[in-house]
């Protein structure tokens, strides 16, 4: 008898009255709220009107013209230093092999360190090429052109313009197609030309032209899902499009051909003369496809709401305590993951240091077996396993302690990295590795050696805010990994170089070396966590990934890697220090 008296309450909520009220209310609901969406999606698209439209469509276009105005504008610096540049008109006036191997040098730097370069050329006022710089592609490394394949460019719109601009005034020609030996270049690529004249006592007597990669710029420019976007030159000729329709390049191969801008719904000159056009694609429901959704909303709606007030019927209590017992689920699992993303940080900042405990081991022994120790490098490589010993110490004495693993802090970008290098300098030196090193401090770009490093850099104008034995840890992870390449690809070159160059807002940091490349169809996984193209047992997979995260939410900057003809290059971004001086 009790056990039925404490049933009685669970039998009502699942009597068949109850099931048919609930369903009864879930359809009625369901179906008036089907009815209002529905109602809304057909008003709002039909209610549309032009001005909504062109509004939306103006802003886009508008955004697109920033785009453009700025990318423009950003090339401009460069051409307007080299056309005042002391070097430039040295050379103009002697033409000697020196001064030309100077610019060679210095125009070689600048398209290297400019993706977007394609020709860095001085030109003489004669119309013959001097001095270039050429590039492949944005991936490609810039090489001299022999002065044997220069060209005379004095019937090129752009060398005529450019030498008959006055003083101090810029050139920018229209958006064409690349021309070599008097034939457009196959396959097709995309070019804006930046002119200067050089002015040597009252006259120009040479011109700076740097040509510029467009193909990728204009993709990003016309690309829209909703509308099809057009650059137009002055004459209304169509330069690009992401319109499929559209016959790209009138202004190369259809100059009679003109685009009716009545059809665009916003239009924009731009400053250098030519068009931005919008047209809107946005579709509008017909009545049959509403019809359509109206039906399978409405069907959708009455299968759920048979399936809500079933469920809701029998099971109300029991939905409860199943909700209860996720969320604690879920709990327990965040902070598990949350301790397992502790451990996983610590272990990463142990695993670096006896990786290098356990190289030097192997280097002694090897050291030893070959009766080549001597007691300078036993003390060396002595001290650099306490050094490691203390820095494993640390972290523990942090962990006991429940402190954070690294202080923000402002530290010297250049003195950090000169003192990781000496600190892998013995391990390095073991394996028969050399270190280049190559900086820009001061506004001038040396090479140095690493006992030179912080003599020849002005360290005091290299402030970096941030995680100072994170960013060791990076450059510590990078150069071991270049150590491991150039042991498995047992070159005779061993080289790792470090090339530090800065500008008003950010340093650049590459670090390349001369080991075994990455195979193409890994490379875009190299920062993956656990993904390692180490031999089983020999990696982890989370060095480089620690150093994307390490780079990126720590330094708002940004780590990339490349293979290059000779070895693989990493590249990392960091933000300078507000207020921080060049």
């Amino acid at each position: 008898m009790r056990i039925e008296k404490k049933l009685l309450p669970q039998k009502d909520l699942i009597q068949p009255h109850y099931f048919r009220n609930l369903t009864a209310l879930f359809i009625t609901i369901s179906l008036i709220f089907s009815l209002m969406i529905v109602a809304a999606m057909y008003y709002s698209e039909k209610s549309r009107d032009e001005k909504v439209a062109k509004a939306n469509a103006a802003a886009s276009l508008q955004a697109r013209q920033q785009k453009y105005e700025n990318f423009i504008a950003s090339k401009l610096s460069l051409v307007r230093t080299l056309g005042t540049n002391s070097r430039v008109k040295d050379f103009l006036i002697n033409k000697s092999k020196t001064e030309q191997d100077n610019l060679n040098c210095l125009f070689s730097v600048l398209v290297s360190q400019d993706p977007d370069i394609n020709q860095l050329r001085l030109i003489g006022k004669d119309g013959n090429e001097l001095i270039r710089v050429d590039k492949a592609d944005s991936k490609s490394e810039p090489f001299i052109v022999a002065e044997n394949d220069m060209q005379n460019k004095s019937g090129r719109y752009y060398f005529t313009e450019s030498v008959s601009k006055a003083e101090g005034s810029v050139y920018i020609s229209d958006i064409d197609l690349n021309i070599e030996h008097n034939k457009i270049e196959i396959p097709h690529k995309p070019m804006l030309r930046i002119g200067i004249p050089v002015f040597i006592n009252g006259k120009a007597e040479g011109v700076v032209v740097i040509n510029y990669f467009m193909q990728t710029f204009l993709e990003n420019l016309t690309r829209s899902i909703s509308y099809n976007i057009y650059l137009l030159d002055g004459d209304k000729r169509v330069i690009f499009s992401g319109d499929a329709q559209a016959h790209n390049w009138s202004n190369v191969f259809r100059k009679n051909d003109r685009f009716d801008i009545e059809k665009f719904n916003n239009v924009i000159k731009l400053s250098d003369g030519n068009i931005l056009g919008i047209v809107i694609k946005t579709h509008i429901r017909t009545a049959g496809e509403l019809l359509g959704s109206i039906i399978i909303i409405a069907i959708s709606a009455v299968i759920l709401s048979l399936i809500a007030a079933y469920i809701m019927s029998r099971l109300p209590l029991k939905l409860f305590k199943k909700i209860e017992l996720q969320h604690k689920i879920i709990t327990n699992n965040s902070i598990s993951d949350s301790k397992s993303e502790i451990l996983s940080s610590i272990a990463h900042r142990w695993r670096q240091p006896l990786n290098e405990i356990g190289l030097i081991i192997q280097i002694l022994d090897e050291l030893k077996e070959e009766k080549k120790e001597t007691e300078e490098d036993v003390k060396e490589l002595h001290s650099l396993i306490l050094n490691r010993i203390h820095y494993l110490s640390n972290i523990i004495d942090i962990f006991a302690l429940d402190k954070k693993l690294s202080v923000k802090e402002d530290f010297k970008l250049v003195h950090e990295t000169r003192e990781t290098m000496k600190d892998m300098k013995a391990l390095l030196n073991s394996s028969g590795i050399s270190i280049n090193l190559k900086c820009q401090c001061a506004n001038k770009y040396h090479f140095c050696s690493l006992e030179d490093f912080g003599e020849y850099c002005n360290e005091g104008k290299d402030i970096i805010s941030g995680y100072k034995e994170d960013f060791k840890q990076v450059i510590s992870s990078i150069i071991l990994n270049a150590r491991d390449a150039i042991l498995e690809m047992q070159s005779e070159t061993k080289n790792i170089m470090i090339d530090i160059t800065t500008d008003e807002k950010w340093f650049f940091i590459a670090i390349s070396n001369t080991g075994s490349q990455i195979n193409d169809a890994y490379i875009d996984r190299i920062f993956e966590p656990y993904f390692t193209t180490k031999d089983e047992g020999k990696g982890t997979g989370l060095g480089l990934y620690m150093t994307k995260r390490i780079i990126e939410q720590q330094f708002n900057g940004s780590v990339t890697v490349a293979n290059r003809p000779n070895g693989v290059v990493f590249s990392i971004a960091m933000a300078r220090k507000q207020g921080a001086s060049v």
